[in-house]
């Protein structure tokens, strides 16, 4: 399987990316049940306005010290959003396709923005349905994607 990942960051500052990308990827890991060993390939794409740092360094002191890692960078688009690194990583896991939940961060939620379909909030959370069944939830910073299973 593959799950994706994108972070904001509020700068181009060192720690500040490997803050930012570990909490993705521990993010990613926590919220599919994943542990180092699961995951086969990460790719890591950067956008141009980054330069502190390979994106993967902070994964490497995750402890991904024998999964195949690599960056490149995002293209460039007028009009896309600024200081975003994003990830796709290829895991090993039994979760089916509908029941992988990628994880977008910060100001990255607003990359996943449905327009249709139902929603509804409160001063904590603000959660819609898609018309396909998924479930987006979000915070002040981070955005959850997750299939609905209705008994």
């Amino acid at each position: 399987r593959a799950v994706r990942g994108a972070t904001q960051l509020d700068g181009d500052d060192r720690e500040h990316m490997l803050e930012r990308v570990a909490e993705m990827v521990t993010d990613v890991m926590a919220s599919n049940g994943l542990v180092v060993d699961d995951f086969i390939s990460v790719i890591f794409t950067s956008t141009s306005d980054l330069v502190s740092e390979f994106p993967a360094y902070a994964a490497r002191r995750l402890g991904f010290s024998d999964v195949p890692l690599i960056c490149a960078r995002e293209l460039e688009i007028a009009g896309s959003m600024p200081r975003v690194v994003r990830m796709m990583a290829h895991v090993e896991t039994d979760l089916p396709r509908s029941d992988i939940t990628h994880s977008y961060l910060h100001g990255a939620a607003a990359l996943r923005e449905e327009p249709r379909g139902h929603f509804w909030m409160n001063s904590m959370m603000a959660a819609q349905m898609t018309n396909s069944g998924m479930l987006l939830t979000a915070t002040a910073n981070h955005l959850s994607i997750s299939k609905m299973r209705w008994a």
